[in-house]
């Protein structure tokens, strides 16, 4: 059975908790503008992040529907086709979302927020996904909105290091920016580490498929859902394809990956 969205009223208690953070947030960037949490200069828009550098992030424009993965764009191309791989073996995922590439720039700015506890940007990180979500008038239009959104847990070990999950963070700032229309509400319960799994950074394919291998377990029936897994980087989809898999055992309708940035492969245009 599907979750229904929240209608947000006038007096609704998060609607006027919401519209009070817009007002605090507002007077506190009058009294304290923000420098550019990437070039260190004034910014002149409501957020850490100037004009200039903003347009230097390389956007994931032209990338597999599928996987997300950047594909070198044909002359008479107007939209993109699966990459050989999820032609060859579809993913368990029916869709990722990355807006953006995990170019050295934006590995600095989510570094500085996941690794250097700058909490801070995840308003701004929330705001770069979700401007790219309202203007997919294409996928908002083929796709219904998602039912519930799950960030990717944390073991717990890992959570008491670093003191929160950023996939949590990062989706309910998402919830929030959503367009009202579209607010699914977000639970961080439901989807949960089955086992301790090393980092999956400095892997390589097989190894982080075996890494997380049987690592994710579902707490909760998630019958007919339409699900978004909320995470901040996706770089092989091992993580996703697990985190999916279990999520259809459960009853989970469709699965789409909701992330800032997209890894692309070294010199190729299709998944390895």
């Amino acid at each position: 059975m599907r979750t229904p969205h929240r209608a947000l009223r006038p007096d609704d208690p998060w609607t006027r908790r919401s519209q009070w953070r817009r007002w605090r947030d507002k007077l506190g960037r009058v009294l304290f503008p923000f420098s550019c949490c990437l070039c260190g200069l004034d910014c002149e828009q409501d957020r850490p992040l100037c004009d200039t550098c903003e347009s230097c992030l390389k956007r994931n424009a032209f990338a597999c529907p599928g996987c997300a993965l950047p594909l070198a764009q044909g002359t008479n191309s107007a939209r993109p086709s699966d990459c050989g791989n999820c032609l060859r073996k579809p993913a368990p995922f029916d869709a990722v979302i990355a807006p953006w590439l995990y170019d050295p720039a934006m590995a600095h700015l989510i570094g500085l927020w996941k690794y250097h506890g700058k909490h801070w940007l995840t308003p701004l990180l929330a705001q770069l996904w979700v401007q790219h979500y309202r203007c997919q008038d294409h996928h908002c239009s083929e796709s219904p909105p998602v039912d519930l959104l799950l960030p990717v847990p944390l073991a717990p070990m890992r959570l008491m290091r670093r003191g929160f999950n950023q996939a949590g963070l990062l989706a309910s700032e998402i919830r929030r920016t959503l367009p009202t229309a579209r607010i699914p509400p977000v639970d961080h319960t439901r989807l949960r580490r089955a086992r301790h799994a090393g980092v999956q950074a400095g892997l390589g394919a097989k190894a982080r498929l075996a890494n997380v291998d049987h690592a994710f377990t579902v707490h909760k029936a998630c019958d007919n859902l339409r699900v978004a897994v909320v995470d901040d980087v996706v770089t092989t989809a091992a993580t996703a394809s697990e985190i999916a898999t279990v999520l259809k055992q459960q009853g989970a309708a469709r699965v789409e990956i909701w992330c800032i940035a997209r890894t692309p492969l070294p010199q190729r245009t299709t998944q390895s």
